[in-house]
């Protein structure tokens, strides 16, 4: 027998004392229509009056009995018709309430969109009849967040337990990451891996092969230039940070954090987008000879190809001085064209936060609108954010064409709950699964 087990949303941001979370993360079909049985074929009148007929003896005709109604299924109720969301700034999410289907993704499920539609992962773990212990993830996928179809099982090569999923799209499709949840000793790291071009067929990806029998990939992003994988190598039983870059998924290299542009450099995470590489971090400046505590500056690296790097200047960064105190860089992508870095400080009395925008990971400028509480989710060609809201319910805000942030005004059927791991962003609009997997709405983007 099999169990389902959920999953736990949205990875928090790390910071990494060495050289070395976003996505996400509105991304396939089946229609469903009302299915009637038909009634079953009543006897001929032909047999009973042939036998009368035949007989010496005279014969009291028998009662015919009623007729029963053969019972119909429920019809389902029809599934709208919803196109691909509009172009240019949106202003408004018109929600739709659907209703859940055969392989509409629950609770225990991960969603995750991409430019093609949606998929679901929904991780079964179990115990044959002879004890041993295995684990399945099963996967759905839709191209509208109504029609599901139920797809190709994943099956990892150990058991990993609870697991967090995530999904990036890059030039040569797509990646799915799984990584332990609940408490595993340390940071986590992603255990298994499958690349695919559709989202229906999935291939494993060898991690020893793709990192290295001493890598560990901790954050994996990608854009049309690429894919960009944050870690460390545990080599020679030393840690260190380490970043790798791919053009397919499978094969990656490693950048040289030994550069001169990476000195004394502290790695976070990084992201890839159309304009190339962004890894984002600090710079940390060690103790002096007079005993001078360290500081460390928030800072950004670009590179268009992966390998030849150099230091941004970013305008407004705070760095931090003293003993545990430290400053440093987070970074994700809003579209394909444009970034979003961020600020967390971490020094006593301060926790404020900033926030820049960027469209070729070199030049960047504060961002402008309300403030951000929470993980910006992009389909590639918008970028939004959904937050619980002081009043209750939800808060949705989108990026400009000039990387500005408005809040979205909201109608129709409203949402009336979601998890961060159940939100997604896709080529219709947004789609959101209740906590307890019993409702699902679509969010259709509108334009004044």
């Amino acid at each position: 027998m099999y169990h389902r087990r959920g999953t736990i949303g949205s990875r928090l941001h790390r910071f990494q004392l060495a050289a070395g979370a976003v996505a996400v993360v509105l991304l396939l079909t089946a229609c469903t229509s009302a299915e009637m049985t038909p009634s079953a074929p009543s006897a001929s009148p032909s047999v009973s009056a042939s036998l009368a007929s035949e007989s010496p003896i005279a014969s009291t005709p028998s009662p015919t009995p009623s007729p029963t109604a053969t019972p119909q299924p429920t019809a389902r109720p029809p599934l709208p018709s919803i196109g691909p969301a509009p172009s240019g700034n949106w202003t408004g999410i018109h929600w739709v309430a659907a209703p859940v289907m055969d392989a509409t993704p629950n609770a225990f499920s991960s969603i995750v969109g991409w430019s093609r539609g949606y998929l679901s992962f929904n991780d079964m773990v179990g115990t044959t009849a002879d004890g041993q212990n295995y684990e399945t993830i099963a996967t759905a996928h839709s191209s509208d967040g109504l029609r599901w179809q139920a797809g190709e099982d994943l099956k990892p090569a150990a058991n990993i337990g609870f697991v967090t999923f995530s999904v990036v799209e890059g030039p040569a499709g797509l990646l799915a990451m799984a990584w332990p949840d609940g408490c595993t000793g340390g940071i986590p790291t992603v255990q298994a891996m499958w690349s695919s071009t559709d989202g229906v067929q999935w291939r494993s990806v060898d991690l020893a092969r793709a990192f290295g029998v001493d890598g560990r990939a901790e954050q994996i992003s990608a854009g049309s230039s690429g894919y960009v994988a944050t870690g460390h190598s545990t080599a020679a039983d030393a840690w260190k940070p380490a970043v790798w870059v791919s053009a397919d998924g499978m094969t990656w290299r490693s950048v040289n954090l030994n550069a001169a542009a990476f000195t004394n450099s502290l790695v976070n995470d990084a992201a890839a987008f159309a304009g190339g590489y962004v890894i984002a971090g600090a710079v940390l400046v060690p103790d002096s000879a007079c005993g001078v505590p360290a500081t460390t500056t928030p800072s950004l690296w670009w590179s268009s190809n992966g390998t030849a790097w150099s230091r941004d200047a970013v305008s407004g960064t705070t760095s931090a001085t003293g003993s545990g105190s430290y400053a440093s860089m987070s970074v994700c992508r809003i579209t394909d064209h444009a970034l979003l870095a961020t600020e967390f400080p971490s020094r006593p009395g301060s926790d404020t936060t900033a926030m820049w925008t960027s469209t070729d990971g070199r030049t960047w400028k504060p961002l402008a609108g309300p403030s951000i509480d929470g993980t910006v989710i992009t389909d590639g060609r918008h970028g939004v954010v959904v937050q619980s809201s002081d009043a209750g319910g939800l808060t949705i805000l989108a990026f400009t064409n000039r990387l500005g942030l408005v809040t979205l005004a909201q109608t129709g059927d409203l949402p009336d709950e979601a998890g961060s791991s159940n939100v997604a962003l896709g080529p219709v609009g947004l789609l959101i699964v209740s906590g307890d997997g019993s409702n699902t709405w679509v969010g259709v983007p509108t334009t004044a």
